[in-house]
């Protein structure tokens, strides 16, 4: 058990490393990039019928680590990832407990981590739909089922994507969601949260 501490340890430095003491007057970029190559492998993989060791093994760590920047803690159900906060602080670096800015206080931003549970993205409708609205807020999905098939697809307010047939829902709108992070990176949200 210590052992796993210790490497949670290791990882949370090695993750706040370059942000540690930097308090910021606006957020600094995310560095955390979305890879098409990779997001396009994920989708293929969860739409494989072939893949289903994988997908009860590794899946949703590796959706979490290709979109959140996550990395594996020592508790096989948890991730550890970076996250933002704010804090009131003055220019001698004291900070206060009042939640509003004045004077003598301004609003400062740093970089911190959180260990988190692995959200089950493809197996469950709520960690898949809370995905959908942590990557693309404002999108919506219609769902199709039929005796000899179900659909998916993804509905924005300018954009309609593409049908994704599958066995799951969950697992067609994690799918739906990959398809539409591969094509539009950019469009993710700066410093989304698991």
């Amino acid at each position: 058990m210590a052992d796993d501490r210790y490497s949670d340890h290791d990882v949370v430095e090695e993750m706040l490393q370059p942000f540690r003491d930097q308090f910021y007057l606006e957020l600094p970029p995310d560095p955390r990039i979305i890879d098409p190559a990779q997001i396009n492998a994920l989708r293929e993989r969860i739409l494989s019928p072939y893949s289903y060791k994988w997908r009860g093994e590794d899946a949703n760590f590796e959706i979490a680590e290709a979109i959140f920047g996550a990395r594996r803690s020592g508790n096989r159900n948890n991730v550890i990832h970076q996250i933002t906060d704010s804090m009131l602080r003055d220019e001698r670096g004291h900070s206060t407990f009042s939640r509003f800015p004045g004077p003598e206080f301004k609003k400062f931003y740093y970089v911190t981590v959180a260990i988190s549970t692995l959200p089950d993205y493809i197996h469950a409708e709520g960690p898949a739909v809370a995905l959908l609205e942590k990557v693309f807020p404002g999108f919506g999905y219609d769902y199709e089922f039929r005796s000899e098939h179900q659909r998916l697809r993804l509905v924005g307010e300018d954009e309609v994507g593409p049908w994704i047939e599958s066995d799951h829902q969950p697992k067609m709108l994690v799918a739906a969601v990959l398809e539409l992070l591969e094509r539009y990176p950019e469009r993710a949200p700066q410093w989304r949260r698991l």
